[in-house]
């Protein structure tokens, strides 16, 4: 699995599902390769939100894993870092939406989950 670098990220598809502590990203770099970044509660994490009333974000509590391409990253891996990262600079420059809008929320709900 390979992610491009922030600079050659050209283009970015941004969803928040309905279900909460979730974030999927599409990433197209210059070649126009498509990358999917998903970050999804655990299954721990699905039956912890079943059982507890949801609380707005930040919701650290909920476990939750990343998926690029649809395979499972390794917690705590360098491409968990890199993502983060890539995260990070999206937010920086404005290119999530609103500041203040839900992406951006839940991209930075990631970020301090992750770290």
């Amino acid at each position: 699995m390979n992610l491009p670098s922030y600079n050659d990220i050209e283009k970015i598809h941004f969803w928040v599902p309905p279900q909460p502590c979730s974030l999927m990203l599409t990433l197209f770099d210059r070649e126009g390769q498509e990358i999917k970044v998903n970050m999804f509660p655990t299954d721990e994490g699905l039956e912890m939100l079943e059982k507890e009333e949801y609380t707005p974000p930040p919701n650290l509590n909920i476990p939750r894993r990343l998926y690029i391409n649809e395979e499972l990253v390794e917690h705590n891996a360098s491409l968990e870092k890199e993502v983060i990262n890539i995260l990070s600079n999206l937010i920086r420059d404005n290119r999530l939406g609103h500041p203040e809008g839900l992406t951006v929320i839940m991209a930075q709900e990631m970020i301090d989950y992750f770290k």
